[in-house]
């Protein structure tokens, strides 16, 4: 790049960057956060009592507002009797969300709760769904959920309640993700590992299986799609 294309590049980055912080103080308080590089300790980390459920309040610190949507110890544990002893997401690398942001799901221990975009606790999902099935939105299908169990990867319709056999993976005894794989980005994509040795993609719209990698024994920790750029 010569000297001329570099420096109105420069001007056209520091336009958007300007343009960006004008945006967000207009915004104001919607958008709050602190920019700092030194570490925020939280004032109340030991004593901190949360509100109730569906109670908002602003993080002292960061200024943020959080909602509260579960309180495990007070909620009936639908799959071993008594309450819960905690409720969270199941991990970070795939999204708890559906693509519209209406709905989102979190772990109930064993299994799964559905709830509404704005944090209001809906139903629990069907006990079957559990805690190692490892559900996925659709990204073309608000109201659809993958999982698996056994060999076979499902669907549930949160709408109607319908659940359906995808795809049976006869040649293995159970598919899994590891723990870590998420739909990809076209919603047409899992890779998941047959018997904890094979691993193959399957597109859903085909019913394809890609070409296997026999991973012979050695270990491996997770595994993910990214989009090829061409």
């Amino acid at each position: 790049m010569d000297l001329k294309k570099e420096k109105s590049l420069n001007k056209f980055v520091r336009a958007i960057i300007l343009s960006t912080l004008l945006a967000t103080a207009l915004i104001g308080n919607a958008f709050a956060q602190l920019t700092t590089t030194g570490i925020e300790l939280a004032p109340s980390y030991d004593t901190l009592v949360p509100p109730g459920v569906g109670v908002t309040y602003v993080d002292p610190r960061f200024g943020s507002t959080i909602k509260r949507v579960s309180n495990a110890l007070t909620t009936a544990n639908a799959d071993g009797g008594g309450t819960l002893t905690w409720i969270e997401n199941e991990y970070s690398t795939m999204s708890a969300f559906n693509s519209d942001n209406s709905k989102f799901i979190l772990v109930h221990q064993s299994y799964f709760g559905l709830y509404d975009g704005s944090g209001f606790f809906m139903h629990d999902l069907p006990l079957e769904i559990g805690a190692s099935s490892e559900p996925r939105w659709s990204r073309k299908d608000n109201a659809t959920l993958y999982y698996h169990k056994g060999n076979q990867l499902k669907s549930y319709n949160i709408s109607n309640g319908a659940i359906n056999v995808v795809h049976a993976f006869t040649e293995y005894s159970s598919i899994s993700g590891n723990g870590e794989m998420d739909i990809s980005l076209d919603g047409d994509h899992f890779v998941f590992a047959g018997d904890g040795r094979y691993i193959f993609v399957y597109q859903i719209s085909t019913g394809a299986k890609k070409a296997v990698l026999d991973t012979a024994g050695r270990s491996f920790a997770a595994y993910t799609l990214r989009p090829t750029i061409t």
